[in-house]
């Protein structure tokens, strides 16, 4: 009987081990590969958060090549080829594909056209433009949903839903994007 017990307790133990999320993510299999920004990302000097505020000064355009340099459990370093400077993302790890993909054709800019590119070198949202255009051009949104912060969320989960917030700085908000079949149909923009 002690045996079964104590099989049961090294199975239990075993399951709880490996559901936990590793330390760093698969971002680590990346280090020394060229990769590029999913989206424009704005900098606050060399560090970008997860909200993308638009008062940063920095900017990193979309289908910018960037190596990763260095991964831990809450973020992701890494250099811009072209000019050499680092950043690091201040998020977990395991989110980094909001910010970087490994191809730049991921990220469809040469399928857009020409007004999406636009708003995209504009980092502006507007009607009619599809969540990855929206994405693209203004990077991770604050919040989702009801109030839900993007920190938590995947990629998946931002794009599943149909309402992004976007923040001027920590206080203050500047547009709420409303999505219908992955198109943006209401773009209230407060400025």
């Amino acid at each position: 009987m002690k045996k079964i017990i104590t099989l049961v307790a090294c199975m239990a133990i075993v399951a709880i081990v490996s559901s936990l999320p590793l330390l760093t993510s698969n971002a680590e299999v990346f280090k020394g590969e060229e990769l590029f920004a999913r989206s424009n990302l704005k900098a606050s000097g060399r560090v970008i958060f997860f909200h993308n505020m638009s008062r940063f000064k920095g900017l990193i355009p979309a289908g910018t090549a960037v190596t990763i340099t260095a991964v831990g459990r809450n973020f992701v370093k890494f250099k811009v080829l072209e000019s050499g400077k680092t950043y690091v993302i201040k998020e977990p790890s395991k989110y980094y594909a909001k910010y970087l993909v490994e191809n730049r054709g991921e990220i469809g800019l040469e399928k857009m056209n020409e007004e999406a590119k636009r708003n995209i070198r504009n980092m502006s949202a507007e009607k009619g433009m599809t969540k990855e255009e929206v994405f693209t051009a203004k990077g991770c949104p604050a919040y989702i949903a009801y109030g839900k912060k993007s920190m938590h969320c995947s990629l998946d989960q931002i794009m599943n839903s149909d309402t992004w917030f976007y923040n001027v700085d920590s206080r203050a908000r500047e547009s709420i994007v409303t999505f219908e079949n992955g198109v943006a149909i209401n773009v209230q923009n407060r400025r």
